[in-house]
């Protein structure tokens, strides 16, 4: 995890954590990882990058409140992770961010 320390922000200490990396994370023993990159995308309207629509930050605060719930992952730490390409980034700590004012 120490790896990690520089680029990793703690949401619910012991629970949920959000990451930005070149890479997937690993080596984390008891985890969890998530990544939203291809699958909530935004469609500009011209030249912008973000933020998420409405229905993709009430779709991602809906699944990640299922993932802190599962039974299975009850004892395994969460890591939504992201690249560090800065549209996907931005967007990512949004869609965090908005779960946590939920």
């Amino acid at each position: 995890m120490e790896k990690y320390s520089d680029k990793m922000v703690t949401i619910i200490p012991n629970r949920l954590y959000w990451l930005s990396d070149k890479n997937p994370p690993e080596g984390i023993r008891n985890a969890f990882y998530f990544c939203t990159d291809k699958d909530l995308k935004y469609y500009p309207f011209f030249s912008d990058f973000g933020p998420l629509n409405i229905a993709q930050v009430i779709r991602f605060c809906g699944e990640l409140d299922k993932l802190l719930k599962m039974d299975s992952l009850a004892e395994k730490a969460i890591y939504h992770y992201t690249s560090e390409k800065s549209t996907e980034r931005l967007n990512s700590a949004f869609i965090m961010g908005a779960f946590m004012v939920d």
